[in-house]
């Protein structure tokens, strides 16, 4: 509501000492279309024992996309932790309040709190972060449904877990947990 009142001109006028940095202009439902349609085009490659053994492999897989959607999600959540870090303040907010904005939240406290890199601190960070904000885990999983076909479906939560697991792979000894657990969340 106060971002529809004020022009951003305004808002920077009033926030003496602060930083604005809009970052996601693409509207929540063009992004969820991008996910899921990586998602499909990344399954695709991995389900296809021809394409796994191909040298065009690692083509096909940049072709899908996906890598760039968890590269911008961890700049973005690099970015909020280095701010966090050096005592700035950080607002984070996209359209509908649960897709993005949970990524973020959540890849920026595993980065900064080593709470959260614990089988307890993970759970809460769920829980509080993505249950609480009230992320549409049936819709956007698609849970219950024979098809990916609902037009909602869009793998957030997904795209948030392979980001950790990227961050996992380069720092496997700050983690209380390991891949499976990371695999076993994905598909509770």
């Amino acid at each position: 509501f106060f971002f529809k009142q004020k022009t951003a001109y305004e808002m920077l006028r009033s926030l003496v000492g602060s930083e604005m940095c809009i970052r996601d202009s693409i509207n929540a439902e063009y992004m969820g279309h991008y996910v899921r349609d990586a998602f499909k085009k990344m399954t695709k490659i991995c389900q296809n024992d021809e394409q796994l053994n191909s040298l065009k492999f690692l083509g096909l897989v940049q072709d899908s996309n996906w890598i760039e959607a968890i590269s911008l999600i961890l700049q973005a959540a690099i970015r909020v932790a280095d701010s966090l870090q050096k005592g700035i303040s950080v607002l984070i907010h996209c359209s509908d309040g649960w897709d993005r904005t949970s990524q973020l939240t959540s890849l920026a406290q595993i980065i900064l709190d080593p709470y959260f890199r614990t089988i307890e601190g993970f759970m809460v960070l769920i829980e509080k972060e993505w249950l609480s904000y009230g992320h549409q885990f049936h819709t956007r999983c698609a849970h219950g449904k024979s098809s990916h076909q609902n037009d909602q479906y869009s793998p957030i939560f997904t795209l948030f877990l392979d980001c950790m697991h990227q961050i996992f792979h380069q720092y496997p000894l700050s983690f209380d947990f390991n891949q499976q657990f990371i695999l076993d969340v994905n598909y509770l």
